[in-house]
Parts: C-alpha cells; sequence; structure tokens
C-alpha cells in the first residue's frame, strides 16, 4: 500500500472519530455502506471488514471475503478513487466484462448495477473473474 493510501485512510478513520456512527464497534474502521442488517468498514490497513446480523441465530457476524472486498472497493471508487490499487492487476490478455463493457457497472435505467465482476473491468485468461 502507497504511503498517500495509508495516509488517507488513517486521515478518514480520524475524521470517523468525530462523528457519531460512522465507526465499526470496535472502532478500528471506516463505515463504508450498510443496508438491513449489514454494515460494511474499511480499516486503515485497507481490510474490509463485514459485519451481518443473522436474524434466525440472533447475532452478529464478522467477516471478510475476496469477492465481497472487491465489490466493496469497486463501490467505493467514485468517492475514494485512491482506493483503485487494493483492486486486483488487470493482466494483458484479460478481456473485459461482457456484463458492463469495460465500465464496471451495467446501466439498468433508474439504477446502475455491479456486475458479477463486482466492478473490476475485466475477465482473467481461465475466463473467471477474480476471486
Amino acid at each position: 500500500m502507497t504511503k498517500e493510501l495509508r495516509g488517507y485512510l488513517a486521515d478518514r478513520l480520524a475524521a470517523a472519530r468525530e462523528r457519531k456512527g460512522w465507526l465499526s464497534p470496535d472502532g478500528q474502521a471506516v463505515y463504508l455502506y450498510g443496508s438491513i442488517c449489514i454494515a460494511c468498514y474499511f480499516s486503515p490497513d485497507g481490510d474490509v471488514i463485514f459485519e451481518d446480523y443473522d436474524v434466525e441465530a440472533d447475532e452478529v457476524r464478522y467477516h471478510r471475503s475476496g469477492r465481497e472486498r472487491i465489490a466493496a472497493i469497486a463501490l467505493a471508487l467514485r468517492k475514494h478513487p485512491l482506493l483503485r490499487e487494493l483492486l486486483p492487476v488487470r493482466t494483458e490478455e484479460a478481456t473485459d466484462c461482457l456484463a458492463c463493457g469495460g465500465q464496471g457497472f451495467r446501466d439498468l435505467g433508474t439504477v446502475k448495477a455491479l456486475p458479477a465482476l463486482l466492478g473490476v473491468l475485466w475477465v482473467g485468461v481461465d475466463g473467471a473473474g477474480p476471486d
């Protein structure tokens, strides 16, 4: 991770500490997005932590996932372009994603949807998107 990105993430964490509800429960990561029963946080070291609430078990779970991490970073790029360096590197052999034509999002009229390739815009030689 570049020094610039590390500083940017540290600054985001410091700013979040000044705002109620913008930190993870442990206070070590910045809120990125959330919905009913789920939240996503970025840590200053570039990690992405997902928090979800299992209604049936009545418990909160924390996890990390490679594919969800990529999607979270891709979604955050519009407001936080420095995060691009955390995405997988595109190889020369990779082709544009057919779902989005290499644009990152599919236009569905009133909304833009993240395709199966998670906003990375390309397909690897083996035909699979990043894992």
